[in-house]
């Protein structure tokens, strides 16, 4: 029966290690993302680990386009904004205490001192936001061979066909992304094509890791949608391991002998919440850009 219905059989030690000695990398936006939310000592150890297997690593353009969509609005979140609203606190608390530093006998000296010291982390700010920052040229730098081509317009169109029928009858994966007001409503399902086509064309197993939780992916956490197995060993003769960071990291500890690893999957686990606010901000970005198109037209 396991030949027959691989999905529902979990892989075994000997088998992960074969997929992994003979496979591409996929990385979706979600995982691309989260290390924007990483302590410097964890990000490190990510990037580490993307340069230990570049070689093997592909990123399918429609998650490149999706990353660079959200970079900017995801390094606002997690680098900027945080900084921003302590500011606005400390220029809170110093206006109080001025107001009552003839009562605590405060130098006027120190409270100027005070304010020149937030003065200049806003001039930091300033600077940040351009967006230029460690993490980005790094990721840009160990990915820069990694982009698959663009699919044509006539390519997408196709595709895109082909996701509506198959979300109509809730095949996965991207059915649960049927209510998206913009076009990234089939993304998921773009991935995963390029992703059979490339396990094809390459003859190559596929390990592919994202953080996108919904039941079009996974029925659990760590337990990916047996269709999706079966449909990618049918399609393609080789095997395929889906997995969420922690099961990444986890794997590629053993396959790697590598044990000190396991505080950089529970951080890299923590900024799902940014990246799918982070989505709906792109909605809301590309409605607006509609909106003007027809309001110009």
């Amino acid at each position: 029966m396991k030949k027959i219905f691989p999905g529902y059989y979990k892989y075994t030690k000997d088998e992960v290690k074969k997929i992994w000695n003979n496979c591409f990398f996929v990385f979706d936006t979600s995982v691309l993302l989260s290390m924007y939310s990483c302590t410097k000592e964890s990000n490190r150890s990510f990037l580490d680990i993307l340069e230990k297997i570049k070689d093997k690593i592909k990123i399918p353009y429609h998650v490149a386009l999706e990353y660079h969509n959200n970079l900017f609005n995801v390094i606002k979140q997690t680098k900027i904004d945080p900084v921003s609203r302590q500011v606005n606190n400390l220029d809170n608390s110093i206006d109080f205490i001025n107001k009552n530093k003839n009562t605590l006998n405060i130098d006027p000296s120190d409270i100027s001192n005070l304010k020149k010291i937030t003065e200049k982390i806003k001039s930091y700010l300033c600077e940040h936001k351009s967006f230029d920052c460690e993490e980005k040229n790094k990721l840009s730098e160990v990915l820069s061979e990694s982009v698959l081509p663009e699919k044509t317009e006539e390519q997408l169109k196709k595709i895109e066909e082909e996701a509506k029928i198959r979300y109509d009858k809730k095949i996965p994966p991207g059915y649960k992304d049927n209510n998206k007001k913009n076009n990234n409503k089939y993304g998921d399902y773009i991935i995963w094509k390029n992703i059979i086509e490339l396990a094809k064309a390459k003859r190559k197993n596929i390990v592919f890791i994202t953080e996108d939780k919904k039941t079009d992916w996974f029925v659990e956490d760590s337990v990916p949608q047996p269709y999706l197995i079966n449909e990618f060993i049918f399609n393609t003769k080789k095997k395929i391991c889906i997995y969420t960071i922690k099961e990444f990291i986890q794997n590629y500890s053993e396959v790697f002998k590598d044990s000190n690893l396991s505080k950089l999957a529970k951080e890299l686990q923590e900024p799902i919440n940014i990246i799918e606010d982070t989505e709906q901000y792109q909605n809301d970005y590309d409605e607006d850009n509609n909106n003007d198109e027809e309001s110009v037209g």
